[in-house]
């Protein structure tokens, strides 16, 4: 049988808990049982929040190897099209700053994310060099351009 209790929450935080738990078809209070019951497992309360703390700096860091991963591909495309002038790999170029631009506001690391800024803004650069010579550019990078900013 379970007892209704009462427990003081700051209420913003309640009300963004509460709507986060509806988008992911839970019950607030099957969360909170749920996190309870973990820590009774555990027999800490310490411990789950720094296995908690764990798993978040290891997404993090897993968000920035992506990044960098992306970046890559992104600079050796670009690097290519540069040297031969033309736009050869554009539609890689295009996949490569979606990419990025779903990842990145996931990191927090403040250097990558400018690394990451500058080279897709040197990117949209080039191609919009590239197709003013007689082309119209392609509305992604009208589109991209307006992320960025």
């Amino acid at each position: 049988m379970k007892r209704q209790i009462g427990v003081r929450i700051d209420a913003k935080i309640w009300s963004q808990f509460k709507e986060l738990c509806s988008q992911n078809h839970l019950r607030p209070n099957e969360a909170l049982e749920a996190f309870i019951k973990t820590c009774l497992d555990y027999q800490s309360v310490a411990d789950v929040l720094r296995n908690l703390e764990g798993a978040n700096v290891s997404e993090k860091k897993t968000y920035e190897i992506q990044v960098r991963k992306v970046l890559t591909e992104l600079d050796a495309y670009l690097t290519y099209d540069m040297k031969h002038g033309e736009a050869e790999n554009y539609s890689n170029i295009v996949g490569c700053i979606e990419n990025i631009t779903k990842i990145l506001p996931k990191i927090t690391n403040q250097n990558l994310t400018s690394e990451a800024e500058t080279k897709i803004n040197e990117a949209l650069a080039y191609y919009r060099k590239i197709f003013e010579k007689g082309e119209t550019p392609p509305e992604d990078i009208i589109l991209f351009r307006v992320k960025m900013n």
